[in-house]
């Protein structure tokens, strides 16, 4: 693939068919440009000529609209997934080698960053994994990928951010998402080279690249979800997968363990599922192990919305009082990185320890609420 790059931009091969042209950034150096980006624009589509009719865009197809509005390419046009065409001078929306009617579209720059309408209760409310004895038994993924691609291997910090974006691009490509995935992984390229003078062995990770990959992963797209699937899918996590999945995964919890400065007063989580009287019973033992990276909410408003069994998870220590509050932690508040802060996202580790605390039903809004605590020891999973 290629591409018509200005004087002010690189280019990063990326596989040996596949080069992706990254803009230089000449703002803040500081903070990473995937965050300086506008957030009040939103493109939609229509089939319909009612206002109230119109479809927002996705995430990542916004993005990819935007960039090429603003690019004002010769042919005023940009390809998104399914073969979608944007014509930006007729306004409306076409597929190729197909039969399909035009679809309208509109461009609405809004008064403030936009949001979510509704909790995404895909991203606080799917299945939550819990481990199993053949999954405690299994040497831990980190582990496992740090024999695989790190250790001895003189890689740095960029070399990994590289092969971050390599598993995007893969995997996107095999969902049908390659236009989606070949921006994510634009946004990791244009941070690599803060990396490339730092030792994937330091454990630490450039402030600039950590951002970035937990921003990417607070968006709505096919990314998160597929690394949830990597995470529960530890039965069959080959080293195909692992090389596959596991770049990005390591930089994004080694930066939120090690770089990141999380907002330390939480004391409290929430989580939402949807559980039968068997699978609650599940959840009331004294000790339970999440298998996967975990989103919850600091606000139970939120996490209230949907589903018929809460989780009230206690961050801190007070139960353990031979252990001091550095020694409890569990996760990472994220929602200062967010692209929906509003969500005020919590992300719980995978691999996390808890214990049961106690079981309430609210006869007002027929709920049941499980309460956990966390006993997870500070470094214990990586």
């Amino acid at each position: 693939m290629g591409c018509a790059c200005s004087s002010s931009s690189i280019i990063v091969r990326i596989e040996a068919h596949q080069d992706i042209c990254v803009e230089e950034n000449n703002s803040d150096l500081s903070i990473a440009p995937v965050l300086q980006r506008p957030r009040n624009i939103q493109w939609c589509w229509t089939l319909s000529t009612h206002e109230e009719q119109w479809q927002n865009y996705t995430d990542i197809e916004n993005e990819i609209i935007e960039d090429a509005f603003n690019e004002n390419k010769n042919n005023n046009k940009v390809e998104i997934n399914k073969n979608f065409i944007i014509d930006f001078q007729r306004f409306i929306q076409y597929r190729t080698n197909a039969f399909y009617r035009d679809i309208s579209i509109k461009r609405l720059q809004l008064d403030q960053n936009h949001k979510s309408v509704h909790f995404r209760e895909k991203r606080f409310g799917n299945a939550v994994v819990l481990a199993n004895s053949f999954f405690i038994q299994q040497e831990p993924w980190p582990k496992r990928f740090w024999r695989l691609a790190i250790e001895n291997k003189n890689k740095t910090m960029g070399d990994l951010t590289e092969d971050a974006a390599t598993g995007i691009i893969k995997v996107g490509t095999s969902l049908g998402k390659a236009h989606e995935a070949q921006w994510l992984a634009k946004q990791l390229l244009a941070v690599k080279h803060h990396g490339n003078n730092v030792k994937a062995e330091y454990y630490r990770v450039p402030k600039q690249i950590g951002e970035t990959c937990v921003y990417l992963y607070t968006k709505e797209s096919f990314w998160y979800k597929s690394i949830y699937n990597f995470y529960c899918d530890y039965e069959f996590m080959s080293d195909e997968k692992l090389k596959t999945y596991a770049p990005f995964c390591h930089i994004m919890h080694l930066f939120l363990k090690k770089d990141f400065t999380s907002d330390s007063a939480i004391s409290t989580v929430y989580r939402s599922l949807n559980l039968n009287d068997e699978q609650r019973m599940q959840f009331k033992k004294d000790n339970i192990k999440l298998v996967a990276s975990t989103s919850s909410s600091k606000s139970r408003e939120y996490a209230e919305c949907f589903g018929n069994t809460l989780l009230i998870i206690q961050l801190d220590g007070n139960t353990q009082p031979h252990r001091t509050e550095e020694d409890i932690r569990c996760g990472s508040d994220i929602s200062i990185l967010s692209h929906y802060p509003h969500e005020q996202e919590f992300l719980i580790w995978p691999r996390t320890n808890f214990s049961f605390v106690k079981e309430d039903y609210d006869e007002i809004k027929h709920r049941h609420i499980i309460y956990l605590q966390c006993l997870q020891i500070m470094g214990a999973t990586f």
